[in-house]
């Protein structure tokens, strides 16, 4: 019977060592995790705000209540520096229509919000919105998934002439946060953009 119940003492207390043991293994990989991530964060520019366009930078107007200034000079020679793979705009041989009809697809597939009012017609974009004309644009919200933080999104297409004279569009994306520091996500989020893009 004592044998039995030191069995069971020392069992418990095997438990407990290994509970402590997987609590302290959990603090130290959060810790390094957070690190990590502080680390990282350091090297990235404390900007909030990031274009493939720096020239001409779309700007908001649905969404400009949010953003009422124009493009903080500061950010442009950060983005040339750190962001330099997506500071351009891109070019495709689709018409403008099909460009922007395009762009609007690759946003729903991405979870953004078009808060733009778009005619529709037959579940199609209504070609009056985009025929004879030189630019099309749309706004966008995307969420976080867990905080479900907002960041507003600007795409702009526009007609564009290429040396031999053919006819295509040219597709700029604007991505902002709220806060003072993006930690890349804005940036990430025209990459992934623009990697759909080179699909066109």
């Amino acid at each position: 019977m004592l044998g039995a119940r030191a069995l069971f003492s020392f069992s418990d207390g095997g438990q407990f060592r290994a509970a402590l043991g997987m609590a302290t293994g959990l603090c130290v990989l959060g810790l390094v995790t957070l690190s990590t991530r502080m680390m990282a964060d350091h090297k990235l520019p404390v900007l909030n705000d990031v274009a493939t366009d720096l020239e001409d930078v779309p700007p908001f107007k649905i969404l400009a209540v949010n953003h009422t200034a124009g493009y903080p000079a500061e950010f442009i020679p950060l983005v040339q520096e750190y962001y330099e793979d997506i500071a351009t705009p891109r070019t495709t041989s689709l018409p403008i229509g099909a460009a922007f009809i395009r762009a609007l697809h690759i946003a729903q597939e991405q979870g953004w919000k078009v808060v733009t009012p778009i005619d529709m017609e037959d579940g199609h974009v209504a070609p009056h919105v985009w025929m004879d004309k030189e630019e099309v644009v749309f706004e966008a919200i995307h969420r976080s998934p867990i905080f479900k933080v907002a960041d507003d999104i600007v795409v702009r297409v526009r007609s564009y002439v290429f040396d031999d004279g053919y006819k295509g569009a040219r597709v700029d994306c604007r991505s902002r946060s709220h806060g003072k520091a993006d930690h890349g996500v804005n940036a990430k989020r025209i990459r992934k953009f623009l990697h759909d893009a080179d699909s066109w």
